[in-house]
């Protein structure tokens, strides 16, 4: 089999995508185009060796392998080149080391360019004992110089910086560093063999091909991962993590290939037999992988450590942070969702909330994730609750710094296998504190691990902050709906005592008729069974008004509420009734009534000295049912009508509670209905209730 053309292919390939990653996505111009300049030579010159060798046994092409060396006298170059400009060599051996090594190095590689298709320069290829062999004359022997001195230069710039950096540095440039050495060292060692001999195995050349591939793989991971030439190209996390079944798929084909190819080499067949063998141990290989959730989370967390400059995608965790956050819909349950996400992302198998209550000063023990559920708490007065008023950095158990804190809770921080304590706080307010267990590969956490809880414990912080502040607010929106309603039912029962207070102020007059003694005896009746029904509604008070809507003849309710009021018998009082015939309404014939009732004592209170006039009319307009109140009372003014008439607890009477308004126009609107009125101060007021009709 002829391998020879695949070896050079992938070369190739390989080296054609990372030149074209580089000279396409880069930003750092000048040592990113040198170097993916070099990766495209060497593109060019593997593709002309795969020409050259493509019909190999029977021949060779000699113009493609002379153009080969047009490709591989330029290369150094642009090498030199990227070494000056990328990795800069603190100290040079004299000034000037620049000006001088790339000229020359830059001369000598297009002057041996020029000289590649020279019989001088590659002579022929023979074989020799089965093994083909470049033969070089004078010009090859010069080439071979050429090349030592360019890659001497290149050992010198990648020594002096692995000298001058330390640290992160260093490790974020050991790929890259790694590559460039590995292929200069290959191409030393060919170089060397070219000026002793003259000659190259043309298997030699073909093994650097595949160092070479491999080396441009570690330069172009090098440069992805740390971005070191500013790369903006990178594989989506999402993609990578919904990839497993293609990958998987990919994996089992390949080793398919790689069993059935060493099967036909050693004579074998590749039965039925261990066709569906290896079949069904890939199957439930794949399923246990599919159906283990923590190894799932190993092969995460393994993509995000390994493959990417940064273990977590900041925006990715922010809106999936932020997701489960939404989704709770009270304190409890937001609580749990922090704990999910923050066991999730940083692969943490125990985690509690604690709460800090501002009234006792303590932190009260709130949920948990594979720890004990039982109610505790940490005293204000403790190390670990004052270090948290006050600080709102992450405490980590193994900080020497705070092991005074960690000895005075020793038996706490055990039982709850704390490992990191991370402050939640919104300013300077505490609202309580994040525990977490180490991380389960039995690690350290890092950097960024410590960057993510501090941005989610500030996330955490404000919501939970919110999700207080509802509860809150729930429970003083209950309080006023108790004192709303049970306000309504006081001023009930005050309208009640006014209707007693007009019985009793005709009954000087009345009493000796006994029509008036039977209708104060059903009057006085009547009002004790309503006293008392409300009396049983304040016992069982409702958070709203609960209506409950049948037909309803307006009309009938109305001369029922005169009638219950004895509005015409005071003296003094006239009133008027206008009641045309209507239909049905749907309402609440006993909240209608209070709203009537409202209305007539309203008027009635209104008269300078109890006398004067009121006109009672209803008729339909419009879709809905009118029903008017007008009297000649000592009325009101616009801007008290527009800015408090119908405002609870604000009312123009001595003794009033300034209720009656207030709950006539809850009513109505609970009715889907309206009240309008007008006023005009010493001449009177108009009130028109309306209700839709249907």
């Amino acid at each position: 089999m002829n391998i020879y053309p695949l070896l050079s292919s992938i070369l190739a390939i390989v080296s054609l995508a990372v030149g074209i990653l580089l000279l396409t996505r880069s930003r750092k111009k000048t040592a990113a185009y040198a170097l993916g300049g070099a990766a495209i030579l060497q593109s060019l010159m593997a593709f002309s060796f795969f020409m050259a060798l493509r019909w190999l046994p029977s021949g060779i092409d000699m113009v493609y392998l002379r153009g080969s060396l047009v490709f591989a006298s330029l290369n150094p170059i642009l090498v030199v080149l990227f070494s000056f400009h990328h990795i800069q060599m603190p100290f040079p051996f004299f000034r000037g080391f620049k000006k001088v090594a790339v000229p020359a190095v830059s001369f000598a590689g297009i002057l041996f360019s020029l000289y590649a298709f020279n019989p001088g320069f590659l002579q022929a290829i023979s074989l020799v004992s089965g093994k083909w062999i470049i033969l070089f004359g004078p010009v090859g022997a010069a080439f071979s110089v050429y090349l030592i001195l360019s890659l001497l230069v290149i050992f010198l710039q990648m020594e002096q910086t692995y000298r001058a950096i330390h640290g992160i540095q260093r490790e974020r440039l050991k790929f890259l560093l790694l590559g460039i050495t590995s292929g200069s060292l290959y191409s030393l060692f060919l170089g060397s063999i070219l000026l002793l001999y003259h000659s190259i195995h043309l298997d030699l050349l073909l093994a650097g091909f595949v160092v070479y591939a491999i080396c441009w793989g570690m330069i172009s991971f090098a440069v992805i991962r740390h971005r070191l030439l500013k790369v903006d190209i990178f594989v989506s996390r999402h993609v990578v993590y919904t990839s497993v079944a293609a990958f998987g798929v990919g994996l089992y084909l390949l080793v398919i290939g790689i069993l059935g190819y060493l099967v036909r080499s050693i004579g074998g067949r590749w039965d039925l037999l261990l066709t569906a063998t290896f079949v069904s141990f890939t199957l439930i290989l794949l399923a246990v992988f599919l159906l283990s959730s923590n190894l799932q989370k190993r092969l995460k967390r393994f993509v995000n450590v390994h493959f990417y400059r940064y273990k977590y995608d900041y925006r990715l965790e922010w809106n999936e942070f932020t997701r489960k956050i939404s989704e709770a819909h009270d304190l409890p349950n937001l609580l749990l969702k922090i704990i999910e996400m923050i066991t999730e992302t940083l692969w943490v198998n125990q985690v509690s909330i604690w709460l800090y209550n501002e009234r006792s000063g303590d932190l009260c023990f709130s949920k948990s994730r594979n720890l004990p559920k039982k109610a505790e708490l940490l005293r204000e007065e403790s190390p670990l609750v004052q270090y948290l008023l006050h600080h709102s950095e992450p405490l980590e158990s193994k900080d020497p710094d705070v092991q005074n804190i960690l000895s005075r809770h020793e038996d706490f921080f055990k039982r709850f296998k704390i490992a990191m304590v991370v402050p939640l706080r919104t300013g300077d307010q505490l609202e309580g504190m994040i525990t977490l267990s180490g991380v389960m590969n039995g690690g350290d956490y890092s950097e960024e691990d410590y960057e993510l809880l501090k941005i989610i414990a500030h996330q955490a912080a404000g919501a939970i902050a919110s999700a207080k502040w509802i509860e809150e607010v729930a429970v003083t929106k209950e309080t006023e709906s108790f004192h709303k309603i049970s306000s309504f039912l006081v001023h009930d029962m005050k309208n009640l005592v006014s209707s007693i207070s007009l019985v009793l102020q005709n009954a000087e007059q009345n009493m000796d008729k006994p029509e008036f003694q039977k209708d104060l005896l059903s009057t006085l009746l009547n009002t004790v069974d309503k006293m008392k029904e409300l009396i049983e509604k304040l016992s069982t008070l409702p958070k709203k008004l609960e209506i409950k809507k049948n037909p309803v003849h307006i009309n009938r309710l109305i001369t029922e509420v005169l009638e219950s009021t004895k509005a015409g018998s005071i003296k003094g009082l006239e009133i008027l009734t206008d009641l045309n015939d209507l239909p049905q309404i749907q309402a609440d014939a006993e909240y209608v009534k209070k709203v009537l009732v409202n209305l007539t004592l309203n008027a009635i209170q209104s008269l300078p000295a109890g006398r004067g006039r009121i006109e009672v009319s209803s008729y339909s307009k419009n879709g809905c049912v009118h029903v008017e109140f007008l009297d000649n009372g000592i009325g009101m003014t616009e801007e008290f009508i527009r800015s408090r008439l119908f405002k609870p607890f604000i009312s123009t009477k001595k003794k009033g509670l300034g209720i009656g308004l207030y709950q006539c126009k809850t009513i109505m609107e609970a009715h889907g209905g309206d009240i309008e009125v007008s006023s005009i101060p010493n001449r009177g007021s108009q009130f028109v209730l309306k209700f839709p009709l249907g």
